[in-house]
């Protein structure tokens, strides 16, 4: 089996400007308000910037999503294989 220097972390630890690729959403009411946004486990975003006030990240469809800090904290992201371009 191989293994892989890519871990998962929390998005608010990801290097801004990154295409991430969201792992898992550890909680049911954070995984519904990503879906709200059409956003789910396996898709690819870019965080664009994380404040005090927002994590901003720009989805698969090029739509910039602003996440509460404390929500974001329970997206865990890994780089993916291959990068996408990004407008952040």
């Amino acid at each position: 089996m191989a293994t892989t220097s890519r871990r998962a972390t929390s998005l608010v630890d990801a290097p801004p400007g990154a295409p991430v690729r969201i792992q898992e959403v550890v909680f049911g009411v954070v995984r519904r308000h990503l879906a709200e946004h059409g956003l789910e486990a396996g898709h690819t975003v870019t965080l664009c910037r994380v404040t005090d006030d927002a994590v901003e990240l720009e989805g698969p469809d090029g739509e910039v999503l602003r996440l509460d800090p404390e929500l974001a904290a329970f997206v865990q992201v890994r780089r993916p294989g291959r990068s996408r371009l990004s407008s952040c």
